[in-house]
This record gives structure tokens, sequence and C-alpha cells, in this order.
């Protein structure tokens, strides 16, 4: 065979094969046990709908005892196949002498020894026929197994197998929500149903099918206890975690909008809670959390985030995200929370036992040796193989690592969506004639003749471009920026403003909507994630969201004077955002997690002096914010958001005259499956939403079981 050839298939592999350890007689007494059990029953010791399912059931699962599947077996053979097939190769036989010795016993003898004696009667003859070929079969293949066993093995090959998302629903785009269990056995992923559920789904290895996890309703960024039985994860503003069962839900503490978690086995949790500031800590059991990192605002630090303990449960890895979006991962201790730099790159580097990191690099997945006490890297990075790239913007590793060598991450072909006209019976009543694209960040112009939209390319660089709604007729208008998103429209829908990277933060810009002439810079930021919001009706002034050391998401008063200075409108410890301005420019609405949970409010603007809950059940959702903006009718008398389920769009009767009064939300449909984002048009007839097109192919996850095999074969 040549070498690095594994001779045999997945159904007779021992466990330690498909780790990658080394191999010897006692892996070939597995085999031998998988066949025997085969013969006297019939069926294989191990089956799998998948090579994922299949690798899973070897690993964790026990195969069928033979007194269940062939009656008339005698224990002895039973438990001569139960040794054969033992997970730790120690309590095998030892050799393949050792099974012929004691299958020529049970051929040879009337009772196994197993049961207590009994009146002599005649043996099955199909039994004592089984018996003596078994142990014939032994002799026979005695010689070519103990030849193979002194062969040279090459080393063991990896082994790349695809995870399908669940029937009827759709995995998460966001690469940092499918996460792998440290033991390897299964697969914690975010996926939305048919029903336009969004939740936590938990896939076995050793199960053919996916499950939902009850109570894990807009989950996101799930990441596992070290002894793989429970998941924490974020949502409504909590920390909370789960059972591996999904029988009970427990809520930790507030994070108002997590930016990734990690589980020491000293039962303490390290969470970002929001998109900025320092780590927060808290007891696995919950509590109330203490600082576990504090930001360095001289050297322009803006936020940590996605932590990863190293396997002694005091060290941990994360993610500092600075001004000028320079990522770096630093090495830090429950007992030394300052720690040092390790790498700079495009996002978070994770650790991979015993001595790798694993991180993404223009469009490929590199591994290199570090020395985790010093944190001190050393010889050359293997390339893997491809995999997304790590988002720049949030940091986010577009992969996850087990420690017994599996790594998972979502299928590399990127999901695409496109665009289509709902009533307000969600009907879908027209699509736009455009190819499905990576379009986010959808804008309607106050006509609703023309879209402004996001669009991310192949790379990875992302683009402002304006759609003909009725011809499909699409026009870039950014050129000369780097990652410009969030489109907003003037009132006369003259303009298009947009955000991008500047030094060290974000500028918003404006550029004509038939894309004639250069972008002008309307408001240099202080920060990575300044954005345009809201654009008044008079033309004057216009909202920005911007993000606040202590604050959090906050909205800011933006006049249009040309003097570029913003004051603060609504900084508050909770996330403001999501802002629309009424016609008259009176009154704004927005979001806000102050009650516990994403809500819709309206406030007089700019004054600020009244203030008014309009939802009733949430408002938007904290882990879809795309769905979380109200849209005002054209007189000012309707407003209509989508709740907090995500999914149930709401209609709420308004009166601004004499101040503002609100009825009572109503529903008016639901969302369709795979909708991530929806505007309406001025007359709130219509509804643009940005559906899901991705085919099952590019929402399925890959793994890679033995993943350090990838890197010694090149």
């Amino acid at each position: 065979t040549a070498e690095g050839t594994i001779v045999g298939t997945f159904q007779y592999m021992a466990p330690e094969q498909l780790e990658g350890r080394e191999a010897d007689a006692r892996s070939d007494v597995w085999a031998l046990g998988c066949v025997l059990h085969e013969m006297a029953t019939g069926q294989r010791a191990f089956e799998g709908k998948s090579q994922a399912s299949l690798i899973g059931a070897i690993m964790n699962a026990e195969p069928a005892p033979l007194s269940h599947l062939a009656p008339m077996s005698p224990p002895g053979l039973e438990r001569l196949v139960k040794q054969c097939l033992a997970k730790d190769p120690d309590e095998r036989w030892q050799s393949a002498g050792d099974v012929r010795r004691e299958l020529e016993w049970i051929a040879g003898s009337s009772s196994s020894g197993a049961r207590p004696a009994a009146p002599a009667r005649r043996r099955s003859p199909w039994l004592q026929r089984l018996a003596y070929a078994l142990a014939g079969a032994v002799v026979a293949t005695a010689g070519y197994l103990g030849a193979h066993l002194v062969m040279p093995r090459g080393p063991a090959r990896p082994m790349r197998v695809t995870i399908a998302a669940p029937e009827n629903a759709i995995i998460d785009d966001d690469d940092a929500n499918v996460q792998i269990s440290p033991d390897g056995s299964a697969l914690v992923f975010v996926a939305t149903d048919s029903a336009g559920t969004s939740q936590l789904w938990v896939r076995e290895l050793a199960e053919p099918e996916a499950r939902p996890l009850p109570g894990t309703q807009e989950a996101f960024l799930p990441f596992w206890s070290p002894d793989s039985r429970f998941v924490g994860f974020f949502a409504e503003g909590k920390l909370k975690k789960v059972d591996r069962a999904g029988r009970t839900v427990q809520i930790l503490c507030d994070a108002t909008d997590g930016r990734g978690g990690a589980w020491s086995r000293r039962g303490v949790i390290v969470f970002a809670p929001a998109s900025s500031g320092g780590l927060m800590k808290v007891s696995e059991g919950g509590g109330n959390p203490s600082p576990a990192t504090s930001i360095r605002p001289a050297t322009g630090e803006q936020g940590h985030r996605y932590p990863a303990f190293l396997p002694d449960g005091s060290r941990f890895l994360y993610l500092v995200l600075s001004s000028g979006d320079s990522l770096v991962t630093r090495l830090a201790s429950l007992d030394s929370p300052r720690g040092r730099d390790v790498i700079a790159g495009e996002g978070m580097a994770v650790p991979a036992p015993p001595g790798d990191l694993l991180f993404a690099r223009s469009g490929a997945l590199l591994a290199q040796r570090w020395d985790p006490g010093s944190g001190r890297l050393s010889g050359e990075p293997h390339v893997l193989g491809p995999t997304p790239n790590a988002s720049r913007y949030t940091g986010a590793p577009p992969f996850s690592v087990s420690a017994n060598g599996v790594l998972a991450q979502r299928h590399r072909a990127p999901g695409v969506r496109g665009l289509a006209w709902l009533d307000r019976d969600g009907r879908r009543i027209g699509q736009v004639p455009v190819a499905p694209a990576l379009y986010q960040d959808v804008a309607l112009a106050p006509d609703a003749k023309t879209i402004a939209l996001t669009v991310t390319s192949p790379q990875g660089t992302t683009d402002v471009w304006t759609i003909e709604s009725a011809t499909g007729l699409a026009n870039r208008l950014t050129f000369d920026r780097a990652f410009c998103e969030k489109p907003c429209w003037s009132p006369d829908g003259r303009w298009v403003a947009f955000s991008a990277i500047g030094p060290g933060h974000r500028v918003i810009y404006r550029k004509l909507s038939t894309g004639a002439g250069p972008s002008e810079k309307m408001y240099e930021g202080s920060t990575p994630f300044t954005d345009p919001a809201a654009w008044a009706a008079d033309g004057r002034t216009m909202v920005v969201r911007d993000l606040g050391a202590t604050t959090g998401e906050d909205l800011w008063k933006l006049p249009l004077d040309g003097s570029g200075k913003a004051t603060p409108l609504l900084a508050s410890p909770y996330h403001e955002e999501d802002a629309s301005l009424s016609p008259d420019g009176h009154w704004i609405a927005y979001r806000s997690n102050e009650s516990g949970r994403a809500e819709l409010y309206v406030q007089s603007f700019p004054s600020l002096a009244e203030k008014h809950r309009v939802s009733t059940e949430g408002g938007g959702t904290q882990s879809r914010s795309n769905l979380g903006k109200a849209f005002w009718r054209k007189d000012g008398r309707e407003l209509d958001y989508v709740g907090g389920d995500g999914v149930t769009v709401m209609s709420v009767p308004v009166e601004t005259a004499g101040g503002f009064h609100a009825g009572a939300p109503r529903p008016l449909f639901r969302l369709p499956a795979g909708v991530d984002e929806m505007v309406a048009s001025a007359d709130l007839q219509r509804f643009l939403v940005l559906e899901d097109r991705s085919t099952k192919e590019s929402g399925s996850i890959e793994m890679i079981v033995d993943w350090p095999a990838v890197a010694k074969e090149r």
C-alpha cells in the first residue's frame, strides 16, 4: 500500500486510528471484533448515515448486544466481541492469538462458562459451524495481520466530512455560530426553521439528525463547557446556559450585546458582554459578574472579545480590537489579567492542543506552533486549506476546534440572498429582477423606485450599490473607500450616505445616488462603529449610531451645517440603536434594551422631553439587528416593526398632533423563513425583504477529523 494510506473502511477503524494516534495489533483486534459481530448478527457493529455520524458512533456509542440481535448466541461469544471492541486498546484482547484461543474454547465447550451448569442439550448446528468458522478465519488471517502490523505505517490521513443543514432549516451564516464540542462528539449551531424560529441546534455525531434545543430562541455565539455537557450562549440581553439534552435553560447574568464567551475548568465563564469594553467573568452557576480584563484607552483599545481558554483552565486568549481596526490576540489568565500580545492578524487566533494556534488569513486557514507558557510563536505557519475570511468588523474566528483534533467550519461557499416584495398580508407579490449575491444593509429610496444596499465581494470587500427595483439595473456607488456599508437615503432621494473605514475609525460620506462625482465627507467618527442611522425630513440633521466605551450603542445628533460636529442624543448604559425619524421630524423611534430586552421606544426630537414605550412584547432582536428598525407611514399615523420573536411584523396606530399617542400593537403577518432584513415603502403597503437563496451546500458545515494530519501532508 502507498505510504500514509489507511487500510480498511470506516466501519472497521478503531478509535485510536480515527484520532490519528499510533495503531498496533490491538487496532486490528478491533476490526476483527467488528467482523465477528457482523458474522454473528448480520448487522454491522457501528452504523451511520454519514461519515460524521459513523465516526461519532465509533467514538462514543456501544454496539447492540449480540444477545438482542442473535438470542441463540452464547454469552461467551458476546463477552469476546465486547472485549474486542473496548474503546481503550489496553482493555482489548492484546493479540489475534488471544482471540483465536478464546474462539476455539467456545467452539469446543458445551457451555460458555458464563452461565451456571445446565442439563446437556444438543448444540445448535449453525452456532457450532459459526464458532469453528470464526476460529478458522482467525487462524487463516493471523499471518496476514502479523505481516501487516510489522509493515511501516504512514501517518494517519485526515478525513473531511460534511454535515448538512437540518431538514427545512437554514444554518446561520455567521461562522462563529458553529462550535464543535471539546470532546469532538457534537456540534452546536444556530439555525432558523421553516417557521422562522432562530435557535440553537445540536448534532450528536453518533446520531443521523440534528435536534433543536428548546428555550434558546434568538440565541447567538454559543460556546461549550469543558466537559461538553453544557452550552453557553447569548440571547435577549442575557448570558445563558443550557444542558446538552436541552432540558433546562438558566440565565447567568446580563450581557447586553455579547461578543463571545469561554468556559474554564475552574467553573468560571469569561465573556464579552458588549461590543466595547473589557471582558467580564462570572461563576458557571450565575451571579454578579466582575471584570476579567480592562481596556487600555491610551493605546486606542476599543474592546475585548471572543475569549478561549487553554487546557489548564486558567490562561485564556482573547481578541483586542483597537482604533484603525487593529486586531491582536492576547494571552492573559484569571490570576494575571494584563497579559501579553501573541499575534496580530485579521481575527482571533484559536488555541489547538497541544501546542498550535489556528488563525485565518487571506482566505486560508493556518496553523503555527506556539509555546502556551510564554506566548511565543515558532516556525512557519502551515496552510491547512481554504476558510472563510475572519471578519475584520467583529474579529470572530470562522472555525472552531476540539481537544481531540476535530475542526469545524461553516461551508466556505457563501450564502447568497435575493430581494422580494411582500404585501400587508405577507404574501409574496414579486421580486427584484437581480441575480442573488451577498447583499445586506438594504435601504429603500423615498419613492421606493431605487434600492441602496451593501454588496460583499468574494474577496470579502464591501461596497455600496444601487438597484432599480423595477428593472434590477445595478450601479456601483463606491470605488475609492474601504469597507463601505450602511447606506442611508436623503429625504429627497438625491444622496446616499454610507460609512467607510478611515484612519483609526469610521467616516460617514455621501454620494449622489446617480453615482456622479466623488464621495463627500460628512462626519468623522471616533470609533470603528460609526454609521448613519436616519436623515431628517428637512435635510438639516442626521442621526448617527456610534459606540461609547462605557455606554455601548448610542445615538448622536449631527447637524448638516458643514461643521462635522455631533453631540450625544441618546447615550445611556443601555443600547440605543436602529433610529428612524417621523415624517414631520418631531419624533424619533429607536430600539433599546433598558427593560432587559429589546423594545421599541419613541421620544420627542430633538428635545427628548417626551418618552413612550410602543412595543409590548419586544421590538426587534439583539441577534438579528437588521430586523430592529421601525418604519413610519408617510402621514405619521402608523408605525410598523418586527416583534421580539424576530418574525412577526407588528403595526401600531399613532397620533403625533398635540403630543404622541400610540394604540395597541397588532400583528400583520409572519416573515417567511430565511428573511433577515426588511424595509417598508412610505405608505407601508409593501415590504421589501432580503431572503436567503442559498443552496443546501452553502448552508452546510465542514468537519476535518484529525486536522493535524493536514499540516503533515503539506
